[in-house]
């Protein structure tokens, strides 16, 4: 084992939480991306579930429901394990806009 100096241990003990550079621009980024990005992930991915899976409509609801939670939990396993939080916060997002275009887009052009 390798023993630890007294002095050594008191200097650190003395320098404080050192939370490093662009600590909190990472901490604002998944943030963002847990309560923003990745449920919004997860709805336009059961939403498109619904929309596009043939079968009844209880059938499509209870899919819906399990497509949820599932992309849900792994677009916030993504964001707050990543090294880069704001590039996989943008990535969710954009993900989450391009799968709703085929759901939105038909309703907009109807209205």
């Amino acid at each position: 084992r390798v023993a630890i100096a007294p002095r050594a241990r008191a200097e650190s003990d003395r320098d404080g939480l050192d939370l490093g550079r662009g600590y909190w621009s990472r901490f604002i980024a998944r943030l963002t991306g847990a309560v923003v990005a990745a449920p919004a992930f997860g709805l336009t991915a059961g939403v498109l579930w619904r929309a596009l899976v043939p079968g009844d409509a209880a059938d499509r609801l209870i899919g819906m429901a399990f497509v949820i939670v599932i992309a849900t939990a792994a677009a916030w396993v993504a964001q707050l394990a990543s090294l880069r939080p704001w590039r996989v916060c943008a990535a969710l997002a954009l993900a989450a806009a391009v799968m709703a275009v085929p759901v939105y887009l038909p309703m907009a052009l109807r209205a």
